[in-house]
């Protein structure tokens, strides 16, 4: 459920939001932000990821914390990640800087508007807000699939795994069905980079068509076929599928096997974990009701980071906190002693005021 982490501006994000940089030129912009973190690379997708994580374990976000959100979006129904001036026009599209609107904001965005509205956890005129601003981002997104099926990261850009997972997922909430013609394309498209089950990796998705297949794409485009908002309560989950039949089944066998394993999903640039995927993958193997032991170990190596994950000495990270609560509902841990930390209050404190 994870923004896809390809370009400078990701990694960039990563960094101001790993070392807790504040933004005093900001300050005036970030009421009712989550996390003190400089926002210029991450703002809507920790906000975003904020919003599904409380919705999803039945806390109110506070009404400008759904308001900063909604006052982000752009004039035609998309987002980028922060407009410290929102009178003005969004900026002009730089992928390689990290500029300007982006389906993965987009996507997450609508995601959290919409489960805003799924949970009636507002007022009814924010509610309104919120379901006014999630339509123009559907539509938006309606237009820039492209015609292989896919969405890009941004404009001008070839599809890829992780932002038609998170596209699919996000028009999903709009079309419960799902059988829509731009989602059955879109879920052809991810199908049509999956790695063939006798292959190494088989059942894992490819980034792009012809790129080494990963865990972080496995985890974001698995979510666009079974993710939903808010995150479902635990249910009792079968065994690891195998890798055969529907994509859902091949990528499955794929993250649970890795999570058996390991506990956790490697970083596809080869620093260590990847926790974030690894919170992505537990939220979609339950989502899917499969792969039990791969989940538990998944949800312990979560726990286990959960301090320097969520709440590391540098700053909260909003997006990480985020995340473990839409784990902790996926299977039934505590939000409030989760690896001994107290994810709800974590969060709702670090909301800027």
């Amino acid at each position: 459920m994870t923004r896809t982490i390809r370009t400078i501006a990701a990694t960039a994000a990563l960094a101001v939001a790993a070392l807790g940089l504040a933004a005093p030129a900001h300050a005036a912009a970030t009421t009712g932000l989550y996390g003190a973190a400089d926002p210029s690379f991450d703002g809507v997708y920790r906000q975003s990821l904020a919003i599904i994580g409380l919705t999803s374990n039945g806390v109110k976000p506070s009404a400008a914390a759904i308001t900063w959100l909604i006052n982000q979006q752009c004039k035609d129904g998309s987002f980028q990640e922060f407009r410290a001036d929102t009178t003005k026009p969004c900026d002009t599209v730089d992928a390689a800087n990290g500029k300007g609107p982006d389906s993965n904001a987009t996507s997450l965005a609508l995601l959290a508007l919409m489960s805003v509205d799924n949970t009636n956890l507002a007022t009814n005129s924010v509610i309104s807000s919120a379901v006014n601003a999630a339509d123009a981002a559907g539509l938006w997104l309606a237009k820039n699939q492209h015609s292989d099926g896919g969405w890009a990261y941004y404009a001008g850009s070839p599809s890829d795994s992780s932002s038609t997972g998170l596209a699919l997922a996000a028009l999903g909430t709009q079309a419960p069905n799902r059988q829509q013609p731009n989602i059955v394309k879109g879920s052809k498209f991810l199908a049509s980079l999956i790695t063939a089950c006798g292959a190494t990796d088989g059942g894992a998705l490819m980034y792009q068509k012809g790129s080494k297949p990963d865990g972080l794409s496995s985890a974001q485009g698995l979510y666009g076929l079974v993710g939903s908002v808010p995150v479902r309560s635990a249910r009792k989950l079968g065994p690891a599928p195998k890798c055969a039949g529907n994509p859902t089944n091949k990528i499955a066998s794929y993250l649970s096997s890795k999570l058996a394993a390991n506990g956790s999903l490697a970083s596809s640039f080869g620093d260590g974990p990847d926790y974030t995927a690894t919170a992505t993958a537990v939220i979609d193997l339950a989502a899917a009701g499969v792969a039990k032991t791969a989940v538990a170990k998944g949800t312990n190596a979560l726990k286990a980071a959960a301090t320097t994950y969520a709440t590391p000495t540098t700053g909260t990270n909003a997006a990480a906190l985020g995340l473990l609560l839409s784990v902790s509902k996926a299977t039934g841990a505590n939000p409030k002693s989760f690896g001994g930390v107290n994810l709800i209050s974590a969060l709702v404190q670090s909301e800027q005021k």
